[in-house]
């Protein structure tokens, strides 16, 4: 996975108690799973907040079995149009209202976008 983007909505506290964070997806690992006829997703988010020369950041487990609904040539790529649920630890299950997985030239770029 090249490229991961991240917004869940309404805002956390507890993710983000400054408002004021930027995310990364560390360790992250998004395989095939035939059982949910789609991907499995698990890895750690990290939450990262600071005020001038001081930061703090937070782990957490991140799982998510993601099911393909449809699947759109592009290109010479192809998008898989995602939905289920995510998980993120001490935080709760974000149901997937917008979620793409595309892939072209051996990389891969995945997108979620959760609500509560």
């Amino acid at each position: 996975m090249n490229g991961f983007g991240f917004a869940v909505y309404p805002l956390i506290n507890i993710m983000c108690p400054t408002g004021n964070c930027q995310y990364s997806f560390e360790e992250g690992m998004l395989r095939e799973n035939p059982s949910v006829s789609g991907y499995t997703l698990e890895g750690r988010l990290k939450s990262v907040s600071g005020e001038g020369n001081t930061s703090s950041s937070r782990l957490y487990t991140v799982t998510s079995n993601l099911q393909v609904g449809e699947t759109m040539d592009n290109m010479g790529g192809e998008i898989d149009f995602l939905r289920g649920f995510f998980t993120i630890d001490r935080v709760g299950n974000y149901e997937i209202v917008n979620g793409s997985f595309s892939f072209k030239g051996g990389q891969g770029v995945l997108m979620l976008q959760g609500e509560l």
